[in-house]
């Protein structure tokens, strides 16, 4: 099968190419992509895509034509390329949009036009959809709400985050089967990893991934060292947690695997929605949420008069207000991060206390990188602009004025990403690593276990 992309028309960079690249490598199952762009921006795309590029132009000849849109979500022919170009796709060729989300919406050209038929990649990639009753109740079928979304579940919430690769039917990038694990033999070791999408690596394949990564490094050490040891790693990080979402899923999914080692990975969410959280339940109980947890109430009690802590500000136009100060939003954080330590404790597992970095963890940020983060820091994509004037006072707590105990494992990536500069490209955006952040992220992590007392590798 021969496959081409059409590049969008405008000048994407790297950050919001890695996410779409990654699902259309998944897509080519190893054959080659041909890229095709418009003739201005071929200089601009060259060293961006993994593969010949050429100007577009008629005919394309090929098996699958793929157009990639920087909508988050493929909606009919609302296409980024080719504007302006004299393009003819073939009657009966296969055609798809790839979106920004690395979302596959497939259809085939006819003589009237381009026939969509809706977003196959639901089912195949999550084929646990019906798993459980929360799914079969929840949105089904095509469309962007469907795809990447908060679901409800008894205990908090599910994300649905389709497009990397598979899931499991609670949104974990996990494809184990986990009663088998908690059975395992003494030599088999389980590390869990625990954090929001940073943990989940949002630009990263599956095999990419840090927790991926670190498996891998970890079974290959363990391997030269005749150890005869062997690790599994399974990744329960997800989009939008904070440490109390964390404890949930230790509760429910993990407490009983006793895994040797839990990696929480982490610091970003709880700092920017500790912001934004309601203060007594920030100050007196140590409780940071998602913001948009504040909107379910309303629906659920058809609630019309009264609105939540940001909404009103929302509605106006402005940007999320910080309403917390950064040592309130620190202590509720390391209340939050020793529960999890005590509880991991008290099944005999080592806990690594991970603390995430941000983009102004970097000494320099990279040319690639800069637009993006100016995009969320000025241009105020996101809302976030006072959230991340704040977010350094509360990372400055977190990495070296709050005390860790002295028995306490910790690895600050806020210090490790403070000796990179502006010659390595490691974010996608603000947070999200790509590729080769997350290969430091595994490396560090590696040499953590390695240096744990009574540690379970030789």
């Amino acid at each position: 099968m021969t496959l081409a992309c059409l590049l969008p028309t405008r000048a994407v960079g790297a950050g919001d190419l890695a996410q779409p690249l990654a699902a259309l490598a998944l897509e080519a199952r190893g054959e080659e992509v041909s890229f095709f762009c418009h003739p201005t921006l071929v200089e601009h795309y060259r060293p961006l895509v993994p593969g010949p590029l050429a100007a577009a132009g008629s005919p394309l000849v090929f098996d699958h034509i793929i157009l990639m849109t920087m909508a988050e979500s493929p909606n009919n022919l609302q296409f980024d390329p080719p504007y302006g170009l004299p393009l003819s796709f073939p009657t009966g060729v296969r055609i798809s949009l790839l979106s920004a989300r690395g979302l596959f919406e497939y259809g085939y050209a006819q003589p009237d036009g381009i026939h969509f038929g809706g977003i196959e990649l639901m089912r195949k990639a999550w084929p646990e959809i019906d798993a459980h009753v929360f799914n079969r109740l929840g949105p089904a079928g095509g469309g962007r709400g469907d795809l990447n979304i908060m679901t409800f579940f008894p205990y908090g919430w599910t994300f649905r985050y389709l497009g990397m690769g598979p899931i499991n039917e609670f949104g974990f990038r996990i494809t184990a089967d986990l009663g088998a694990l908690a059975a395992r033999p003494g030599h088999h070791k389980l590390v869990c990893v625990f954090g929001g999408s940073a943990a989940f690596s949002m630009l990263c394949l599956p095999e990419q991934t840090f927790a991926a990564q670190l498996e891998a490094r970890l079974n290959a050490h363990a391997a030269s060292s005749g150890s005869g040891e062997i690790f599994t790693v399974l990744n329960f990080g997800q989009q939008g947690h904070c440490l109390l979402n964390s404890l949930v899923t230790w509760t429910l999914f993990c407490n009983g695997l006793r895994p040797e080692i839990v990696i929480s990975h982490d610091g970003y969410n709880d700092a920017q929605f500790g912001m934004c959280s309601d203060p007594r339940l920030l100050t007196q109980h140590a409780i940071t949420y998602h913001y948009s947890q504040e909107m379910w109430p309303r629906i659920l009690h058809g609630v019309k008069d009264r609105r939540g802590q940001q909404e009103e500000a929302l509605r106006s136009g402005k940007d999320y207000q910080v309403i917390n100060n950064a040592g309130s939003v620190a202590k509720a954080y390391v209340v939050r991060k020793r529960q999890f330590r005590d509880l991991v404790t008290g099944t005999g597992g080592h806990f690594i206390w991970g603390l995430q970095p941000v983009f102004f963890s970097k000494a320099a940020l990279s040319k690639t990188e800069r637009p993006f983060v100016e995009a969320y820091t000025e241009t105020g994509i996101g809302k976030l602009r006072e959230v991340l004037q704040r977010m350094p006072a509360v990372y400055e707590l977190l990495s070296t004025r709050v005390a860790y105990q002295p028995s306490d494992v910790v690895v600050d990536f806020h210090k490790i990403f403070s000796r990179l500069g502006s010659d390595m490209t490691l974010f996608g955006d603000i947070v999200h690593l790509l590729p080769v952040g997350d290969t430091i992220v595994a490396e560090a992590y590696f040499e953590a276990i390695r240096g744990l007392p009574n540690r379970t590798m030789h």
